[in-house]
């Protein structure tokens, strides 16, 4: 898909688009960084700020209602701006996307996704699968369907999976409410030095996104 000059949205329409993925992406960095404690004192939380996999297990905890429809609901807060970026912008979302850091497994999922657009979106609805999904011909209404129920299926099975290992997960969360400070101090390090890494080679993805422009 090629996006003419005169057919892109305005600087205000990719800013819509644009700030709530970043506010996003910022909470769940915070929500990597307090980890350790909310893990153990505020688990819903902690699936309020990022409900990645890792999270979800680690709030087996909560009760399954609130536990299904918040982890559910958050981890489709970001796909439908990253479709409706690819489909406003086309190929340039991607291009972005690969900007910001990830050239080579942007270009790897690419690959993946232009040979195999539905499984892809099924076992792997990420930013540059999401963005290319209008491109690629996805409907609008199927995307929605496929990532909704895709969603709520990852954080059943998550769950059920949570329960299986029960014992280890709880010997973690153990572990965490014994050292709650230091495990937190570690966490909020390791944030911090990723964010600082991922500014130091910003220039270097920019540099090689512009150097190997979408064909």
């Amino acid at each position: 898909m090629v996006v003419s000059t005169s057919s892109v949205p305005s600087r205000r329409h990719l800013a819509l688009l644009v700030v709530p993925i970043a506010t996003v992406t910022a909470l769940g960095a915070l929500g990597t960084a307090l980890t350790p404690y909310l893990a153990v004192h505020h688990p819903l939380v902690l699936l309020v700020l990022e409900a990645r996999d890792r999270n979800l297990v680690l709030a087996r905890h909560v009760a399954l209602v609130p536990y299904v429809v918040v982890g559910s609901v958050r981890r489709l807060l970001t796909d439908p701006l990253f479709f409706l970026l690819g489909r406003d912008y086309g190929h340039a979302g991607v291009h972005w996307i690969q900007g910001k850091g990830g050239g080579p497994v942007v270009r790897f999922t690419e690959r993946l996704f232009r040979a195999a657009a539905y499984p892809m979106l099924v076992v792997f609805p990420g930013a540059v699968v999401c963005t290319l999904a209008r491109e690629v011909g996805i409907p609008t209404s199927i995307f929605l369907v496929v990532i909704t129920v895709c969603a709520v299926a990852a954080v059943f099975l998550i769950r059920w999976l949570a329960g299986v290992f029960g014992p280890q997960v709880d010997a973690v969360l153990h572990f965490f409410d014994r050292f709650t400070l230091p495990a937190t101090a570690a966490t909020i390090v390791a944030v911090v030095l990723w964010i600082l890494w991922e500014r130091h080679r910003q220039p270097r993805a920019n540099a090689t996104a512009d150097e190997n422009p979408p064909s």
